[in-house]
């Protein structure tokens, strides 16, 4: 989201000042909102904001593939002139924050655009088409045979057309997220696009039920705090 980018710009220009209009400005108030009510300096709350963006904003260009969550973590709050020395910032690159933790998980929750859900509509909607049950051909007319082969015909050319598209769509959607994927992956063991194309294919639940945001807090969280 380049207007994340933008955004993260703007805080950093000016990392002492209260930048809650800004968030507001941006529409990104409630995503940071656990960063925002925490009772600490400006400059350590609007850094938090600033690297959470750079470090899983796929347009950012100081997600470094080349090394480890952590390392690059580390080498954000170098490059935003922070004091690595702090202990919120501290607990922030080793991701043990949990404000932090909560508003990356609402960070790419705000990610995935609408090639998410319309490349599983169109491979569902050919799973639909695959498994839909033959008629008796022996109960119709001649006629009625010849009309059902050809609408059959049709129907499987198309949903080939729309497994095509979704193949296609998903591999764009794994050319546009690379770095997220690589940064969610490095910290969370877990492929950002694949997280976040699960969401959309569980129907028969509210989508919030499989987002980020519940994954940090109901499975990443426990899961580090049974190490403490």
């Amino acid at each position: 989201m380049k207007n994340a980018i933008e955004l993260a710009k703007k805080i950093t220009y000016i990392i002492d000042e209260d930048c809650s209009e800004l968030l507001k400005e941006y529409n990104f108030h409630k995503i940071f909102e656990p960063i925002t009510e925490l009772l600490k300096p400006n400059k350590i709350k609007n850094t938090l904001i600033a690297a959470i963006i750079y470090g899983y904003d796929n347009d950012s260009k100081w997600i470094d593939t080349r090394v480890d969550g952590i390392t690059n973590n580390k080498n954000i709050i170098k490059g935003l002139d922070a004091d690595l020395k702090n202990d919120v910032l501290t607990e922030f690159v080793n991701l043990r924050h949990e404000p932090s933790l909560e508003c990356i998980g609402n960070f790419l929750d705000k990610l995935p655009d609408w090639r998410y859900r319309h490349s599983l509509l169109l491979r569902n909607q050919y799973t639909k088409t695959m498994n839909q049950q033959e008629p008796d051909l022996q109960i119709l007319d001649t006629d009625k045979v010849a009309t059902y082969f050809v609408n059959w015909g049709k129907a499987m050319e198309s949903a080939k057309k729309q497994m095509y598209d979704s193949q296609e769509m998903l591999k764009d959607i794994e050319r546009d997220f690379l770095s997220t994927n690589h940064k969610t992956e490095s910290d969370f063991g877990v492929s950002f696009t694949q997280k976040s194309l699960e969401m959309f294919e569980q129907e028969n639940l509210k989508i919030d039920i499989l987002s980020w945001n519940h994954f940090v807090k109901y499975d990443y969280l426990p899961s580090l705090n049974k190490k403490v």
